[in-house]
């Protein structure tokens, strides 16, 4: 079933309409928005299982979904598809308070930090083929279950590029995004040990601190390409809030010349500057089979792939570092040096991987 959205007022009175099967079953609806209609209104007049189809042109909103299996689908992300930009003012709404452009949002005890905790989850949704452009935050979901942003453009953001924070199951792929203040993608899923997240198949650009992930377990980064950032991948606690939760994999990406500078903001102290992956007071991960070239820098952190302990930095951190398991990479031309271990922890392996320089010595297994 088709429906075009003239107003609100319609919008809710078509949505009325909707013919249910098999009894209970809502037959799915594609509500078509264009330019100078409100997305905002087609999604309040949605019900779960229906698709927002935005035709090609700039829409000024930000839009919030509080509502299970809603499909938000542009006409594409180049300039000549669905373009979003930031609204004159922003609703009084999550989203609104974030200044982000597309939220997926269920309830959350706290404020999406690692001490919060979600409620209820919006589970399903996607949002795909929308060019974002110049908000804080390109794509939010938080307190999502299912959830997955994919092939999106998100420019010039504030803080992030899009943000996965006290969800599950997200999947963030074959995106493209430049230019975000913080970084590109930021998964924390903190407290929550059962979420299996997917970040595959991205572009990212100019980005801070590129992809990176905090206090979170079950997470999957593969076959990104991050370069003119400060750090390609950058993980800090992973899996310490949730002992026994899975795996941090880290595999067959890029990560290629990220010598940006970001000093020490954000309430982490340590400048970071080219650096291709680091992991500080991670457990149970894995860094295998990445390319990672010509990430040069100054800072401690500098390096192909830094594996440094997280107490330097908070001495109350109760992190112990261990079981992490660094194979079958393939890295040069990293300064200070292609691998770089602080000797911190326990469990940490270095295996095959063909490079050049490492401190200590001795972590290269081919030239």
């Amino acid at each position: 079933m088709k429906k075009t959205l003239l107003s609100v007022a319609a919008a809710m009175a078509v949505a009325a309409t909707t013919v249910a099967t098999a009894g209970t079953a809502h037959a799915a609806t594609v509500w078509t928005v264009s330019p100078g209609q409100s997305i905002q209104a087609a999604v309040d007049a949605a019900q779960p299982g229906d698709t927002i189809q935005l035709a090609a042109g700039t829409y000024q909103e930000s839009v919030q979904v509080v509502k299970d299996n809603i499909t938000i689908k542009g006409a594409g992300s180049g300039t000549d598809g669905t373009v979003l930009t930031p609204p004159a003012a922003f609703p009084d709404n999550h989203c609104g308070s974030h200044q982000a452009g597309i939220c997926f949002r269920g309830t959350v005890d706290g404020t999406d930090g690692p001490t919060s905790h979600a409620t209820s989850f919006v589970t399903g949704g996607r949002v795909t083929g929308v060019r974002i452009d110049g908000f804080r935050v390109g794509i939010s979901l938080s307190a999502t279950d299912g959830t997955r942003a994919d092939g999106n453009t998100v420019l010039n953001s504030g803080s992030y590029g899009v943000t996965d924070t006290v969800s599950k199951n997200s999947t963030i792929g074959a995106n493209v995004i430049s230019d975000a203040a913080r970084a590109a993608i930021y998964v924390g899923n903190y407290n929550i040990p059962a979420s299996h997240t997917v970040v595959t198949g991205n572009k990212v650009i100019r980005s801070a601190y590129g992809i990176s992930s905090y206090d979170s377990s079950g997470v999957d980064v593969t076959r990104n390409a991050v370069s003119g950032s400060c750090s390609g991948f950058f993980s800090f606690s992973d899996s310490y809030r949730v002992p026994g939760g899975e795996l941090l994999n880290v595999a067959n990406n890029a990560f290629t010349s990220n010598n940006a500078n970001c000093p020490g903001q954000y309430g982490f102290p340590q400048a970071v500057q080219g650096s291709g992956v680091i992991l500080v007071g991670a457990t149970h991960a894995t860094v295998q089979q990445n390319a990672v070239s010509g990430n040069i820098g100054p800072d401690p952190m500098s390096g192909g792939i830094v594996v440094v302990t997280s107490h330097t930095f908070d001495p109350a951190d109760p992190t112990e570092e261990g079981d992490i398991s660094v194979t079958s990479n393939v890295l040069h031309g990293n300064g200070p040096a292609d691998l770089v271990w602080d000797g911190a922890g326990s469990g940490i392996t270095f295996t095959y991987n063909a490079c050049g320089t490492s401190s200590p010595s001795g972590l290269c297994s081919a030239s």
